[in-house]
């Protein structure tokens, strides 16, 4: 089964949920599309330990211009939204933290991890130490919380409800 949805945010920015499930596995990838710069979060049901993982959040990262301007918190609030209707709030929500991308100068290579750590908390997230690059966060998904009121790219919303997405 495949399931796949698409929104026009404006005339240059479109958002697209694609929920694949099958006997191996279910995953879903949940992308913005902004003039033709594509940030995607991707998350996979582990059918072996029952949990979801936050496998990446790719394009929008330091050197992107996108870091910051409210991408990372549309993708995962719209996945949000769509995990809370498909699974229970008992699941665990786990992934890993990366610094594949981040600068080499110390300051702000730590600014980076910071910024990635308070992302994270904000929906709920857990942030569980590790080696420098190795944190992993993790929560329930009844523990995680929608994050209303910011703006992405200081225009538009960053909550859309999935109901607004259309099918493809």
């Amino acid at each position: 089964m495949t399931i796949e949805l698409h929104r026009m945010i404006s005339e240059d920015i479109s958002s697209s949920i694609q929920f694949e499930k099958n006997v191996l596995s279910e995953k879903l990838d949940v992308s913005l599309d902004i003039d033709g710069k594509k940030i995607t979060l991707l998350i996979a049901l582990n059918k072996f330990t029952d949990s979801l993982y936050v496998e990446d959040l790719q394009g929008n990262g330091y050197y992107s211009n996108f870091q910051g301007k409210g991408t990372g918190t549309f993708l995962f609030n719209t996945a949000l939204q769509f995990l809370k209707n498909h699974y229970p709030d008992s699941i665990l929500v786990s992934g890993q933290m990366s610094t594949v991308g981040d600068p080499d100068e110390p300051d702000q290579a730590e600014a980076c991890r910071n910024f990635r750590s308070n992302f994270w908390q904000s929906f709920g997230f857990t942030v569980v130490p590790g080696d420098i690059g190795y944190e992993k966060v993790e929560a329930k998904l009844g523990e995680l919380k929608i994050k209303p009121g910011r703006l992405l790219l200081g225009k538009f919303p960053c909550l859309v409800d999935i109901s607004e997405f259309e099918e493809k």
